[in-house]
């Protein structure tokens, strides 16, 4: 099943895209959802209704979300992701769409110091960032952080530079919502290459002959393995 993807930035589309629509990954999906007896998907406001199919009638104990997010993790080491995919997961399994707010590259975790939590203003903070993240996406996760903090607009006079000269490459395609939506098109709907070019120029998505939408297609799939 095509799940949409909520997001205008278009990394993070590739990113979400390029796991949830893996072969391997939609059948490990079903599977879960068949034990977890998902026969619907919610819609995305519908998160309560969700939760509460999920805990089920013992609303005293939520050992069945334990296991459930148990289920999630152990979808995210099959497929080799960092935690920042959870809630990824989770919306392929459940939901009818990935919203913006399911998935960051990085963010930034607060650790409270003082584990008796009597001292509440003492904290670490934690930039987390997986292999998906750009050095642009820290930089701009901290200065966001760093205008938050109030009367620490600095860091005490040293400069925030840590990162290489050289910025890691976000090998995007530029066209990856239509590659993707192509892709969809042949595997789900079942369409010739001749129909799929036909519709994008009925939809001016395309100004390519039939071998540019094959090619499209193949380095889609590609992405996919």
């Amino acid at each position: 099943m095509k799940i949409d993807i909520d997001t205008e930035n278009d990394k993070r589309f590739k990113d979400i895209a390029t796991l949830i629509d893996k072969p391997d990954f939609i059948k490990a999906i079903e599977s879960f959802r068949l034990k977890w007896n998902l026969s619907k998907r919610y819609k995305t406001d519908e998160y309560k209704n969700f939760y509460s199919h999920i805990w089920g009638s013992n609303n005293d104990d939520d050992v069945r979300w334990k296991d459930f997010l148990k289920d999630i993790r152990q979808i995210r080491y099959v497929f080799k992701k960092t935690p920042n995919f959870d809630d990824v997961i989770l919306y392929a399994m459940a939901f009818d769409k990935i919203p913006p707010h399911a998935y960051k590259t990085c963010y930034i975790e607060a650790e409270n110091l003082d584990p008796s939590g009597e001292n509440g203003d003492e904290y670490r903070f934690h930039i987390i960032f997986s292999p998906e993240t750009t050095r642009d996406e820290i930089l701009e996760e901290f200065a966001k952080f760093k205008n938050g903090l109030v009367g620490k607009t600095d860091l005490g006079g040293y400069e925030w530079d840590i990162f290489p000269s050289k910025k890691i490459i976000d090998k995007t395609s530029p066209n990856i919502r239509r590659d993707r939506d192509w892709y969809w098109m042949k595997e789900k709907e079942g369409m010739s290459y001749a129909e799929i070019l036909m519709k994008a120029r009925e939809q001016k998505t395309a100004t390519y002959d039939r071998s540019g939408i094959i090619k499209a297609v193949k380095a889609y799939r590609k992405r996919l393995v």
